[in-house]
Order: C-alpha cells, then sequence, then structure tokens
C-alpha cells in the first residue's frame, strides 16, 4: 500500500457501513480543491458474512472503491493490516468478534 495510513473497520454492517460512508464522502469529496495531504489512505472493512461484504461493496461510490478493501470474516488479517481500528458492532457482539 501507498503511504498513509490505513482504518479498519471490524464489523462493517449498516451502522459501520454509515460511518465508513461519511468518513469518505467527508473527506474524499470529489468537490473539494483541498490539496491538504490525508492521514488516512486507505481502509479496509471486515464483514462477518460474504453476504454482507457484496451488500456493502454496492453501496460504495465509484470514486471511492480504490481507497477501500472489502473482506469477510479476516478480523486478524484487517487488525494486522490496519494502523487504527473502528469496532462497529453492537456491545454485546465484541466478545465474539476478539
Amino acid at each position: 500500500m501507498a503511504s498513509g495510513q490505513t482504518l479498519g473497520f471490524i464489523g462493517c454492517g449498516y451502522m459501520g457501513g454509515a460511518v465508513l460512508q461519511g468518513l469518505l464522502n467527508s473527506a474524499f469529496s470529489t468537490k473539494s480543491a483541498e490539496t491538504t495531504p490525508k492521514p488516512i489512505l486507505h481502509f479496509i472493512a471486515c464483514t462477518k458474512t460474504a453476504k454482507s461484504a457484496a451488500r456493502l461493496q454496492t453501496t460504495i461510490a465509484p470514486e471511492h472503491k480504490e481507497l477501500i478493501k472489502i473482506v469477510s470474516d479476516r478480523t486478524v488479517q484487517t487488525m494486522q493490516e490496519s494502523h487504527i481500528i473502528i469496532l462497529s458492532c453492537k456491545p454485546f457482539m465484541a466478545e465474539a468478534v476478539f
């Protein structure tokens, strides 16, 4: 991967997907003329199931697809490849995720 940090989402279902979309839309808007380097240049979205990963893939705007790697059932890999982790699952599910 190129320079810059990677932000990983563990549990990127509806809630995590919405947060990811918000970050992408605000920080990587095609309408922005800002030239300041972004500290986070890559994203990994880890879902529990392949079905959730496929659904998430359809919601990502074409201009953002090159920034994101979407995986399913790869929690440890996502943590190893990310500089920052966002745990976006329901609190009662957190223990099972780890």
